[in-house]
């Protein structure tokens, strides 16, 4: 019975995430930022950091995976946890929104 809760409760996140898409944008430490599509997520991450098109010049934006597993600090305290991206951002409601950031 567990495991039919867990796969009821992973079809919910998968379907309020379906469109979602991610992407690794910086020129070394990457910010993970998740939206719709990569153009407006762009755009959007742009005026968020106010950086110039001359900087902009040494970004790189990279599809990031929505479902592989990934090592995060633990949100309820000391240790890690290993979450995916997509369950990481299921609770949040507005998109594009910074997910995390990765070295």
């Amino acid at each position: 019975m567990s495991k039919d809760i867990t796969n009821w409760l992973d079809s919910i996140v998968n379907e309020k995430t379906k469109d979602l898409k991610a992407f690794a944008i910086g020129p070394d430490r990457y910010e993970v930022v998740v939206g719709y599509e990569k153009e407006s997520v762009v755009v959007w991450y742009k005026q968020k950091s106010g950086i110039n098109e001359e900087d902009w010049a040494e970004y790189v934006v990279n599809d990031y995976p929505m479902d592989k597993p990934m090592k995060i600090e633990a949100r309820r305290g000391i240790g890690t946890e290993e979450i995916t991206l997509r369950e990481y951002i299921s609770d949040m409601k507005e998109f594009p929104c910074i997910a995390w950031f990765m070295d």
